[in-house]
């Protein structure tokens, strides 16, 4: 998959990863990937990941992805999970209130929601039935646009808030965990079988938002705060180790989204976002 950063020119390739071709692409890969893709051996993963012994993953994965541990609270850290979830200096630089900002560090992509409410999302067609498992949630989202927000192993796996306002859980929904990286996309509808968690936001410059946060590969769990009120930059949640996707149903006429990220995604390229990143801005009809 080709990817740019927001207001940038040159074009990337994502490096594919030869571990999960082996296992999407392989005949004994798959067999082994039924195996991996079960919540209990997800579960075993995590517990493994929260304890001492898994220290010395650090040390390998801050050299592989490059990352600066300056950026973070912390410079010590008790497990690989402890590492995985570290939380950033708090030095977000303020945007206008009607700035809409993006809610993760990740790759971003931009679909409309068409008459026949069906997305596509990498070359797989879903519905919006098949994502939230909700057919009167239709006609509020119809001709509204939808954002998919594509997490890296790399990336900062901690998600805010993009404005101030209410929130209700809507359900979590059970499933497998594969990978969301583009390279099983067409094998898997990863959006409709992997564990997702769903929430309604009720926001005071952008209307009601579907937020859907989505389970991957060896993540043992999606940790949202249990809260009801919120602020813009607040934290809404984080998922443990692995890849992982958010997804966002916004109602029609709310939100004006960053050209650059509409165009990219026509041309099948993802638009990398830092958290916080303004892509969008408030029509001002809000209700």
């Amino acid at each position: 998959m080709k990817y740019k950063y927001l207001n940038g020119d040159t074009i990337y390739d994502e490096e594919k990863s030869s571990i999960l071709k082996f296992l999407y692409n392989n005949l004994i890969g798959r067999a082994i990937l039924k195996i991996l893709t079960l919540n209990i051996i997800s579960k075993f993963i995590g517990i493994i990941l929260n304890t001492r012994i898994s220290i010395p993953m650090i040390w390998i994965y801050e050299r592989i992805y490059s990352i600066d541990l300056t950026k973070y609270e912390k410079d010590k850290y008790k497990s690989f999970n402890d590492f995985f979830v570290r939380k950033l200096k708090n030095n977000f630089q303020k945007s206008y209130t009607k700035d809409f900002i993006a809610t993760a560090n990740s790759k971003i992509s931009y679909y409309e929601i068409s008459e026949d409410l069906i997305i596509n999302i990498k070359n797989s067609k879903y519905s919006m039935e098949q994502i939230v498992q909700d057919k009167n949630l239709f006609k509020h989202y119809k001709g509204g646009i939808c954002l998919i927000y594509r997490l890296s192993p790399s990336d900062y796996h901690r998600y805010i808030f993009c404005d101030n306002g209410t929130q209700k859980h809507i359900r979590k929904i059970n499933g497998k965990l594969h990978t969301v990286n583009p390279i099983v996309y067409d094998q898997y509808k990863v959006f409709t079988e992997n564990y997702r968690e769903i929430t309604e936001l009720d926001t005071e410059n952008f209307g009601k938002i579907l937020q859907v946060e989505v389970g991957a590969l060896c993540v043992g769990k999606i940790v949202n705060n249990d809260i009801i009120n919120f602020n813009k930059y607040d934290e809404k949640g984080h998922f443990e180790f692995g890849g992982s996707t958010i997804i966002q149903f916004i109602k029609k006429d709310k939100i004006t989204i960053n050209n650059q990220i509409i165009t990219n995604t026509k041309n099948n390229i993802e638009t990398m976002v830092e958290i916080g990143d303004i892509i969008g801005r408030s029509t001002n009809k809000n209700k």
